[in-house]
């Protein structure tokens, strides 16, 4: 109905528009009348189109729906950068003869991953961030492998390599990076029976066809630092630990019931909730509180139903592609409705957040898989909420309020209005009677004056089947007077209240597509015209 309510306040504000000029000009006054704008208004703009299922010649219903993933972003493939740093000195003054051998080296490097032990990953990103420094006077020659990093079953290797010749006090450094995005990871280390690990092979050499080098004792004479930095896998498999997830008093935004207050009597509703476990690891899943907030009121109904309160145990996903996936996870699902809840009742409340408190742990019988568990980048645990509520209830005196920013009027030394009527045309195809309240506000929102109170518009008749026959037809009138032209010119805001009362009353009337509320606005009233 935002449209309406704009639609209002732009013809408050046309039969008020100041003069624009305050120049001496000849004038007279004359009595106007006519049309000033139409508008037809449906269900759909009071409830965003997006949560209502319309089926030809059936009630409405409103459907909202909201995923919440359980396990936060990488909280379990939260792998931190690693950092190796290899050097060489020695004790005493040397000169080294050309082609010297400064480094042969095969290195065991273990990755930190807490109480994750993993065996195999493929990398969807990371690189490798090597940084080589030298204060040889002779090139060095390098290389370096990664023999269980494979990128289409090729390993990582860099050889004949080579470093320009530094110095002592003017030492020469190179920095180069790789991307090991694609790249897969034997993590079991150099004897297939770790995890976590991989092995580093690193060799450097004084160039043979230099003149040897000089090093001065207890000074690093070459260092090798390489970063495995911001490592995500798209696929990792291992043991992915015990692992407890909190999430508590989180909430899901029911936006659409904010601008509703009342008394709402709801024939039916139903709230299905999905647990998915998309990661191959045992789950448990415990829904603590589920519970419906009024903000506004700081009220609230929390939710009973035998499954909360009560340890939900889900196996493993499977490692099977399906629907597009990489995987096929395991879901069970759960319906709350007026049988088996009181749903209904938190409903009625015209709750704006879904609050809860899910608790979600990970292996919770520990290594059961021997070490065979997988996740992939898109795995997670989630709840899928669905909230399907037939328009079909009963209304006692239920509110719908907006507030419309407006730009007011500008200060104008004499106003074109004397007076003015301003009469709305109103065709009601809705089974409730409308009172309607405008009230503007100033710029902190403090009232100024009121328009259109108490004004009833009639419901629409319905048949036995309590459909609507017709619409009912009815005219109201606003005064448009010096004072509350005077009190547009301050309004900076407009808030509108709608007051509905089903009719018949306390009866549970389903809504259709097709009602309608139709609004046509004249004005009559006698206006100052001026000519240069």
């Amino acid at each position: 109905m935002k449209r309406f309510y704009k639609l209002l306040s732009s013809c408050l504000l046309l039969l008020s528009i100041s003069a624009c000029n305050n120049e001496e000009s000849t004038s007279w006054e004359t009595e106007l009348l006519g049309p000033l704008a139409e508008t037809r208004l449906s269900i759909e703009d009071i409830i965003a189109d997006s949560l209502i299922i319309s089926n030809p010649g059936d009630p409405l219903v409103i459907k909202y729906e909201s995923t919440i993933s359980l396990i936060p972003s990488d909280s379990i493939l939260s792998i931190p950068d690693t950092t190796i740093e290899n050097s060489y000195s020695l004790p005493l003054d040397f000169n080294l003869p050309s082609g010297f051998e400064v480094f042969d080296i095969n290195q065991v490097i273990r990755f930190n991953y807490g109480e994750l032990q993993l065996t195999h990953a493929i990398l969807e990103s990371g690189s490798l961030e090597s940084e080589i420094t030298s204060s040889l006077d002779d090139p060095i020659l390098y290389g370096y492998s990664i023999p269980s990093a494979l990128f289409s079953a090729v390993p990582f290797s860099l050889i004949n390599q080579s470093l320009a010749a530094g110095s002592a006090t003017n030492p020469r450094v190179e920095q180069r990076s790789f991307s090991l995005a694609g790249y897969s990871l034997d993590l079991r280390g150099p004897d297939l029976n770790s995890s976590n690990e991989i092995q580093l092979i690193l060799d450097a050499q004084l160039d043979p066809s230099g003149d040897g080098s000089p090093v001065i004792a207890n000074v690093p004479a070459i260092k090798f630092k390489n970063t495995f930095k911001d490592f995500r896998p798209y696929f990792a498999k291992g043991y992915l630990g015990r692992q407890i997830f909190d999430n508590s008093n989180e909430s899901s935004d029911l936006g659409f019931m904010r601008n509703l207050e009342g008394n709402l009597n709801l024939d039916d509703a139903t709230l299905d909730l999905e647990l998915e476990n998309s990661i191959g690891a045992d789950f448990s899943f415990l829904v603590e509180q589920l519970k419906g907030v009024r903000t506004s009121t700081n009220t609230q109904v929390s939710l009973n139903h035998p499954m909360i309160g009560n340890i939900q145990h889900m196996g493993r996903a499977l490692n099977v592609a399906q629907d597009g996936n990489p995987y096929t996870p395991v879901v069970r699902n759960f319906q709350f409705n007026a049988s088996n809840s009181n749903l209904v009742q938190m409903l009625e409340l015209l709750p704006d957040q879904l609050h809860y408190s899910v608790r979600a742990e990970l292996n919770p019988l520990g290594n059961i898989s021997s070490g065979n568990d997988f996740i992939y980048s898109s795995s997670n645990a989630r709840a899928k909420v669905a909230v399907t509520m037939p328009l079909k209830f009963a209304a006692n005196a239920l509110v719908f309020q907006d507030t419309i920013s407006t730009a007011g009027l500008e200060n104008a030394t004499d106003s074109p209005v004397q007076n003015a009527d301003l009469k709305f045309f109103v065709e009601n195809g809705f089974p409730f009677d409308l009172m309607t309240e405008f009230w503007l506000l100033d710029q902190n929102k403090a009232l100024i004056d009121t328009i259109l109170i108490n004004q009833n518009i009639p419901a629409a008749p319905v048949d036995a089947d309590l459909r609507v026959i017709s619409p009912t037809k009815h005219i109201l009138q606003a005064k448009i007077t010096p004072a509350r032209l005077n009190a547009l010119e301050k309004t900076k805001y407009i808030v509108v209240r709608v007051r509905l009362n089903t009719q018949p009353e306390n009866t549970l009337l389903p809504m259709y597509a097709d009602y309608f509320v139709k609004v046509q606005l004249a004005g009559r009233g006698i206006y100052t015209v001026k000519l240069k």
